[in-house]
Order: C-alpha cells, then structure tokens, then sequence
C-alpha cells in the first residue's frame, strides 16, 4: 500500500511541468570530491545533524584503544591490513521486491526527462560535516552531534560537462555551548582573495579537465579526463552524475526509496508527502572508497534535491564514527537567461593560474567505466 500511495503521488509529479534533477550530479560530485580531498568545513550557528537518525547515538559501547590497537595487530599479522579493496557487496534488502523496483525504475525515468532540459544551473549551498574524531559533543537538548565543521558557497552547472563548486565562508568547531541547550561555538577559517572574492575552495571542470585549486599551497591541479570521455561526464572520473541516465545509475549504484514519517498535531506518525527520500549504494570500488552510501533528499513539488548526506566508507555508529557530510541547497536557478550570456560562461570555467601560483599536471583519471560491478547474489 505503501509503495502504491507513493507510485500515485509520483505519477502526479510527472504530470507536472518538469523544471530539473540535473543538480544531484553537482551536488554529489562536489560532496564526493571534498570527502576525496579530505575536506572538512560548513557555515551558520547550526551546529547538529539535519538527519537526526543518521547521527544518533548506539547502545553498543565504542572500543577500547586497546582494542582497536589489537584488532589493527591482527590485520598485520594476517596480511589483511595492505589487502586489496573488495568489491562493495550487495547491500541489505536487495534484490528490492517488484513493487519497489518498479517504483525507482519510475524515479529514474523522470529524473532522466528532467535533467535532460537543464542548461545551466546555479544554487547556494550549506555544508556541515561530521567527524566524531575532532568533535565528538552532542546537543544537550536533541541528543545531536553537533558538526566539526560548517561552509557556504555555491555551485554551477552548464550542460553538458561543465560544473563549478567554491566555498567562500568555512567555520570550525570553537567550543561547547556555555549553557545547557545552547549553541556551540565556531570561528570563522581565513579565505583567500581571488577573482575578486573570498575564496577557500574551488574545483572547476570544463568538459576536458577538471582543475583543482590548492589554496594552501598555490598549486592549481589540473587532470585530463581521457578523449573517449569527454562530453559524457556521468562517467568521467568524477564521483556522481551530471545529465543523469536511467541506464548509467542502474549500473552504477543501487536505489532505494525510503518512507519517512513526521508527528502530526495529534501525534500520529504520518508519511512526509512533501520529499523523496533516496538511499544509493555504490558497486564499483573506487566509488565505494570515497563514500558507502548517499542519502538524496527530492522535493516531491519540483523534483528538485533540497538535502544530501554523503556518509564516509568507515561511518559505523556501533564504533562511535559518524563521519560524514551534510549538504543543503538554497536558491536555485535553472536556466535563467543571464546564465546564456558569455560573461556568465567564461567566469563560470575561469581557470587561469593566478598570479604567483603554479600549475600542475596530473595523469588523466582512470576510466571508471572499466571497472566492474559487484555481482548480485
């Protein structure tokens, strides 16, 4: 019944003018390359999880440091520890049952039609992310674990393989809250005066290389992405899609749809009608290194995301690691008529080594279309 209430609401969506999807694939690349890049920032005097269930605590006790330096001992001592990375197996509930394939095979198929019409795209975005290595403190009030870091910044997109990802305002975890209940502390991180603005992440693909800007060391990076995948960035070696096909996410991940529930006034636990909730495993290995699992939020008005968790390959809250990232999207625009003009464009993929900096070379990423899906038992 579930799933048929859902399918008829879905269906409603379809029949709606499409604006776009095509933002998932920014959004989850610039996620997917922070967590690459080790990254760890976010923004506002929010300081807990957006998703409460994902960072709540478990009975289970963490271990001991000598635990773990013993479980570490006898990695060595079995010649796990330098073991070649396995294959992501298949996760539970899979094989999905008809109804619910059927279901996310109906999400795809909209998902593609949308995100085929977007031209440009641009949004803002609040980032937060959770390391319970670095700020392992909860809200006295929610139980939450506040984050270690917060950012904003903004995003563009431009069909079909162009993307732009910056932060310009990054805060670090500064302290408890002085009161029961209150807000923890964070400090402002210096950015970088560049093209005008402040700057402390940028990462830009023109649909020939993706650039990486190195801040800290004024090093502009630059990897080609191999002729035979170039104009088909879903897969290129960036972590997710742009211009997402029903085809190509099939192939790569599993889906899953999530019911969610809300309290009503009366205190009846009720569906949440307003959002798609998606879970996406990865099955090839090199994604599976950067990230076990995204959970995309969709409005279910315009098919939009509006929310991102992106949880690291170690995230395992029966040992206390929460580590993860959290992502909002704010004022979107798609296709506004400013964004055709070439002023817009050629900022947009600026990749000019700045004034004292140099620029590095780096081999052409590898083509994650040549490896190999982990097979369904």
């Amino acid at each position: 019944m579930l799933f048929c209430s859902r399918s008829k609401q879905f269906k409603a969506a379809v029949l709606r003018p499409a604006t776009n999807v095509c933002l998932l694939a920014v959004l989850i690349t610039v996620g997917f390359a922070s967590f690459a890049c080790g990254q760890s920032g976010q923004v506002q005097n929010q300081a807990q999880a957006q998703t409460p269930q994902a960072n709540s605590p478990v009975t289970r006790r963490p271990q001991t440091p000598a635990e773990i330096a013993a479980h570490e001992a006898y990695l060595k001592r079995t010649g796990q520890a330098n073991a070649a990375p396995r294959s992501p197996q298949l996760p539970p509930g899979f094989p999905l049952p008809a109804d619910e394939q059927q279901y996310i095979e109906r999400v795809l198929d909209f998902w593609q039609q949308t995100s085929d019409k977007i031209k440009h795209y641009k949004c803002d975005f609040l980032r937060y992310t959770y390391d319970t290595t670095l700020v392992n403190v909860r809200d006295a009030r929610t139980n939450q674990l506040f984050a270690a870091g917060q950012a904003a910044g903004e995003i563009r997109f431009a069909a079909s393989d162009k993307a732009r990802f910056e932060t310009t305002k990054v805060f670090k975890f500064a302290g408890k809250p002085e009161t029961a209940g209150g807000n923890a502390k964070y400090e402002p991180l210096k950015g970088h005066s560049m093209w005008g603005r402040t700057v402390n992440e940028c990462w830009v693909c023109t649909g020939e290389s993706i650039f990486n800007f190195d801040f800290e060391q004024k090093t502009r990076i630059e990897t080609k992405i191999p002729p035979e995948l170039q104009g088909n960035i879903a897969e290129s070696p960036l972590p997710f899609l742009f211009g997402a096909k029903k085809k190509d996410v099939m192939n790569r991940y599993w889906v899953r749809y999530i019911p969610k529930y809300e309290t009503d006034a009366q205190g009846q636990q009720k569906l949440i009608e307003k959002e798609i909730w998606l879970d996406i495993y990865p099955k090839r290995i090199n994604d599976a290194q950067m990230y076990s699992k995204v959970e995309l939020i969709l409005s279910a008005d315009d098919f939009m995301p509006v929310a991102l968790h992106m949880y690291a390959p170690n995230y395992n809250p029966a040992k206390n690691n929460y580590n993860s990232q959290y992502f909002m999207f704010q004022n979107r625009q798609i296709n506004d008529r400013l964004h055709a003009l070439g002023g817009w464009m050629n900022r947009f993929v600026e990749v000019k080594v700045p004034l004292g900096w140099r620029a590095v070379d780096k081999l052409e990423a590898p083509a994650q279309s040549a490896q190999r899906p982990a097979q369904q038992r």
